[in-house]
Formats: C-alpha cells, sequence, structure tokens
C-alpha cells in the first residue's frame, strides 16, 4: 500500500491555466470563531490535511477533509478555480469568505490561488485563512504578496494534540494586526504554555483563547486570563457560537 500523502506538491490547474483546488464542500452560514464571529460568512472547505491530531476524543472534528484527492476512497470533491468560487460568493452578495479545511495551505500554487481570489472578490470582500499553524508562510506567499483583505487565523496546537512538535513558530514575525493566534486549551498547563509562547516571542497579531468543547473550567480560564500579569497579553476568549445555533455535530454550518 503506498503511503498516505501529507502535502499535495504538485499544482493542478485547469484548461485555461488557472490554479484550482479540491473543495469538498461550500456554504453560507455564520463565523463561529475568531475576530469576525457571529458575521455570515461563506466556508470554502478543501480536501487533505497534514496533521492528525489526536487529543484522546476521536481527533479532529472534520474527518472527511483529511486525505488528499489521490487518497480519498470516493470521489466526494470537486476542482474550483478562484474565479469560479469568487463568483459563487457574488451571488450570495457575501462580504466574507472563510477558507478552511482539512489544512488549505498544505499544497503547491495555493499563494496563486490566494491572490487570485482576493482579485476577483475585490478590497470589499475579506477572506480569512484557517491554517493549522504547521506551514510555513514565508513558502507560501514567496512568490506573491499576501494580498490586504487577507488574514490569517494561526492555530498553536497543544500538547495533547499530539501535534505540538509540528507548529512553525517562525510564522508569526509574519502576521500583523489583521491576523490572529489562536490557542486551543484544555487545562491550566496549556493556558501556561500559550502564556509562555506569547511572552517569548511578543506577535503583533490578535491573541485568541479557544477552550475545548466540555473539557474547561470557565471560570478558571476567565480568573487566568485576567489576572494581574496577564492582563496586559489583552487575549481574546472565544466560544464555538455556531454550536449554540446548530448541533455540535451538525455538518455544513
Amino acid at each position: 500500500m503506498s503511503k498516505i500523502k501529507m502535502f499535495e506538491d504538485r499544482i493542478m490547474r485547469n484548461d485555461i491555466n488557472e490554479v484550482v483546488v479540491p473543495v469538498i464542500e461550500h456554504f453560507v452560514s455564520l463565523n463561529g470563531e475568531g475576530l469576525e464571529s457571529g458575521k455570515p460568512v461563506m466556508f470554502i472547505r478543501l480536501a487533505g490535511c497534514n496533521l492528525r491530531c489526536d487529543f484522546g476524543n476521536g481527533g479532529c472534528d472534520t474527518c472527511e477533509s483529511l486525505l488528499f484527492p489521490q487518497d480519498r476512497p470516493i470521489v466526494d470533491y470537486e476542482y474550483y478555480s478562484a474565479r469560479q468560487l469568487a463568483n459563487i460568493v457574488k451571488d450570495y452578495k457575501l462580504k466574507r469568505v472563510c477558507l478552511t479545511g482539512g489544512e488549505p495551505l498544505a499544497r503547491e500554487g495555493i499563494g496563486e490561488f490566494i491572490h487570485e481570489l482576493a482579485h476577483y472578490l475585490g478590497d470589499e470582500v475579506r477572506i480569512e485563512i484557517e491554517t493549522n499553524g504547521s506551514i510555513s508562510l514565508l513558502n507560501v506567499f514567496r512568490f506573491v504578496d499576501r494580498p490586504k483583505n487577507v488574514s490569517l487565523t494561526v492555530d498553536y496546537k497543544p500538547k495533547s494534540s499530539k501535534m505540538n512538535g509540528h507548529m512553525m513558530l517562525s510564522n508569526w514575525r509574519y502576521m500583523d494586526e489583521r491576523d490572529s493566534i489562536k490557542f486551543v486549551v484544555s487545562n491550566e498547563e496549556e493556558m501556561e504554555d500559550a502564556r509562555n509562547m506569547i511572552l517569548k516571542f511578543k506577535p503583533i497579531a490578535n491573541i485568541i483563547f479557544s477552550p475545548m468543547y466540555d473539557r474547561v473550567d470557565m471560570e478558571e480560564l476567565w480568573k487566568f486570563c485576567h489576572r494581574e500579569d496577564n492582563i496586559e497579553l489583552d487575549i481574546k476568549l472565544q466560544l464555538q457560537i455556531h454550536k449554540f445555533f446548530f448541533p455540535a455535530d451538525k455538518k455544513g454550518v
């Protein structure tokens, strides 16, 4: 049996030489997390992830997006160009797009695709990229500058995910006020680890603590973030608010 691929190393193009990406689903919902939480957004979920998180509860909550196209047992995706996706977004008259996965950055040509998507959507549409923190942003945007309407939400995987060693902390130096670093936390040890990383690297990006569902004492989390030696870190606490509007395991929301 061939080894499962953990990166799409071939640029896929259509007949008119546009970069295309494998889309599992696209849907309109409310943004459940981050700086734009609660606002309408189109999610575009790409196939393939280079990490295999294991929090002891079954791991990833979007397992359908883990495998890259060549390893998927059935064809449950479709290739789209940035132009095609931009037209879909415009039909809904949306002002926000979230590129997610899987890991949307784990493929060659994604920088070119993002640049094209930003071009076709125009400056008035915000594009958020949700990335797991293990892919070099310098490599993604090495041939094209990041468009001004593109923001990044970069995960910091805790030790409980068993993927902490894959975090590329050098990415933080390429982030700015548009962006967010999301620390998933389940206990005080992970909160302290996040604090130490923030103090060490002093990122400009917004800091978000995202408690694991049903695992964190919310009052203790609040006390931690607002104790005297942490208040200056200006931590934003978030809940996955879509889980209050829809069942926690509901897909396509």
